[in-house]
C-alpha cells in the first residue's frame, strides 16, 4: 500500500518520491543525517538518524509546524490522523490513522505511535501531542523475532510510556491502558 502511495505521489507531484521527500521533508526538516535511495518508494529507501528523526517528531508535536515554518498543512495533519467515523466508548480505545497507531484516552488523543522493521534495522517514534513529548527508538538486532528481543521491546517502551507519563505530568501511567477497541479509518 505505501508503495502504491509512493507512485500516487509521483503523479501528483510530477516527480520522484525521492525528491519530493527530499525537498518538501527532509530539508525543510534539516534532517542533515538522513539518506534516500534513488529507488526510495513509499515504503521504503530512507535510513535516517535519532536526530533527524526527533525533528520530525518535533514537526508531529507542532501539528506540522518546525522551527515556525509550515511543513504539512493542517488539513494534511488531521488527515494523517482522524478519528474512524466509528469510535468505541470506552476509557482507552485505539484506532489507525494513515500509517500511525493512536490511542485515546476519554476521547482525547493520549498518544500517536508508528513503529518499522527492516532487514537488521527498525524503530519507533511515538508522540503524546496534547503533552508535547515523544519519543524516538532505533535499535539493529540480528532479528526480532525472538520472545527475548519482544520481551525486551515491551519492556522499554513500557518504560518510556511511564517516564514520559511522568515528565509530562500525565494523569495517567502511559503504557499500562490496554485499548478496548481497534478501528481503521474508513478510507
Amino acid at each position: 500500500a505505501y508503495r502504491l502511495l509512493g507512485y500516487i505521489l509521483e503523479l501528483v507531484a510530477d516527480k520522484p518520491v525521492r525528491d519530493y521527500l527530499a525537498e518538501d521533508l527532509v530539508g525543510p526538516l534539516q534532517m542533515n543525517d538522513t539518506r534516500l535511495s534513488p529507488r526510495a518508494t513509499g515504503a521504503s529507501g530512507m535510513v535516517s538518524s535519532v536526530t533527524d528523526l526527533t525533528n520530525y517528531m518535533h514537526m508531529l508535536i507542532e501539528r506540522g509546524s518546525f522551527r515556525g515554518e509550515r511543513i504539512i498543512a493542517p488539513s494534511t495533519y488531521l488527515q494523517l490522523f482522524d478519528t474512524p467515523t466509528e469510535k468505541a466508548v470506552c476509557e482507552y480505545a485505539e484506532y489507525r490513522g494513515v500509517a500511525w497507531r493512536i490511542q485515546t484516552y476519554r476521547n482525547r488523543v493520549l498518544l500517536m505511535n508508528h513503529a518499522a522493521l527492516g532487514r537488521g534495522v527498525g524503530g519507533m517514534i511515538q508522540v503524546f501531542p496534547e503533552y508535547k513529548i515523544g519519543f524516538v527508538f532505533l535499535s539493529d538486532p540480528q532479528t526480532y523475532n525472538t520472545e527475548e528481543y519482544l520481551r525486551f521491546y515491551k519492556s522499554l517502551r513500557a518504560r518510556l510510556n511511564s517516564f514520559a507519563a511522568l515528565i509530562g505530568d500525565m494523569p495517567i501511567e502511559a503504557g499500562s491502558e490496554t485499548p478496548c477497541a481497534l478501528h481503521t479509518v474508513p478510507w
